[in-house]
């Protein structure tokens, strides 16, 4: 007969066993509903029609250049088309193939578009000041000068909105002779956060923390995770490019932007803008939130609102031929005449086979 205590240690040591047992079973059920989960929601966004599916999403430019920044920053800039100019500002982490539904359409309507590389991103690069509001709106300044741009629209997504309201914040009268008008499309005038924005410990933290990107290397599970920036019934073709575009963004760039856009506050700025301007937001933003729109377009004296239902933050991609509509209307409302060509001065750009040449020095 065994000892009393060992039998009560080996009935123990079997529940244990048994509890850890199930505790893996039900660790690898919750894994194995999660890897299900993942296919049968990758599948649902392969099933919808994707009109874009078949084709190649790239922007044709017919000119393309290097602007030199204030601070020894390149910035990459292309154009496709000839007419009035539209210049095109992106988002964080993004690139100029952001506007790549506007590339295909705009020219056609009799429009010059303009895109350009935020500092940092794409083929541009950061500058000795790095990325900051201040600098972001440098830069626009200085593409509509390079370019020689008069009587156009500057179009800002996300962070390139708040570019575009440092630029014709902080230079009133260069922005009135160059832009007609001012569309400011999923972005926001204040961001909550200034104390934190302050704070040393802060920035540490936020420089040492980890490359979220990880998340959308892999290519099924990263194309659900780039769905967050999107409304509901967003096609793989479009996911799939925004994706591309955010990993290929170096980690340290998108670290930096989102730390200079952290406690930002533009309303007290913006209540002096005396441009036109339409600001358009989608009602299923989850990252600028409609209430965010609502505050930026009351800022702004007579600043226009214009929501679309159910759009997410990329609305230029998923939205995009109501967004080139409502682009070209405003453009035609103030003033600009598609299809007439104003004379571009000696600073213009003209990319030719040798590819980008340098303008703006």
């Amino acid at each position: 007969m065994g000892a009393p205590g060992r039998g009560r240690r080996a009935s123990r040591a079997s529940t244990v066993l048994k509890a850890v047992g199930l505790g893996v079973g039900v660790a690898a059920a919750a894994g194995a509903t999660a890897v299900a989960a993942e296919r049968a929601a990758l599948e649902r966004v392969r099933r919808r029609p994707d009109p874009d599916a078949e084709r190649e999403l790239r922007l044709d430019p017919d000119e393309e250049a290097m602007v030199a920044g204030h601070d020894g920053a390149r910035i990459h800039v292309v154009a496709r088309g000839r007419g009035p100019t539209l210049v095109l500002a992106h988002g964080l982490s993004l690139g100029v193939r952001a506007w790549v539904k506007q590339f295909a359409d705009l020219p056609d309507r009799g429009y010059r578009v303009v895109a350009f590389d935020q500092r940092g991103h794409g083929h541009s690069t950061p500058g000795s000041d790095g990325l900051t509001v201040e600098a972001l709106g440098r830069d626009v300044g200085r593409v509509l000068d390079a370019l020689g741009v008069h009587d156009g629209v500057l179009v800002g997504h996300s962070m390139g909105g708040v570019g575009a309201m440092s630029y014709v914040t902080s230079r009133p009268a260069p922005a009135r002779s160059r832009l007609r008008g001012l569309v400011l499309l999923s972005t926001i005038g204040r961001a909550p956060g200034a104390a934190l924005a302050r704070s040393e410990w802060f920035r540490r933290a936020a420089a040492l923390s980890p490359d979220v990107t990880r998340l959308l290397a892999p290519p099924g599970l990263g194309l659900l995770v780039t769905g967050v920036g999107f409304g509901p019934g967003a096609v793989a073709s479009h996911l799939e490019l925004t994706r591309s575009m955010i990993t290929a963004c170096p980690p340290a760039t998108s670290r930096a932007g989102a730390l200079a856009l952290v406690g930002i506050d533009l309303r007290r700025a913006l209540a002096g803008v005396d441009l036109p301007t339409l600001v358009v937001g989608g009602t299923a933003d989850v990252m600028t939130p409609p209430g965010a729109a609502r505050e930026l377009a009351a800022s702004i004296p007579g600043a226009r609102l214009e929501m679309m239902e159910g759009g997410g933050h990329m609305l230029m991609l998923e939205r995009a031929a109501a967004f080139n509509d409502m682009l070209d209307g405003f453009a035609r409302e103030v003033g600009l005449r598609p299809g007439v060509e104003r004379e571009v001065g000696a600073a213009g750009v003209a990319g030719g086979p040798g590819g980008p040449h340098e303008a703006g020095r």
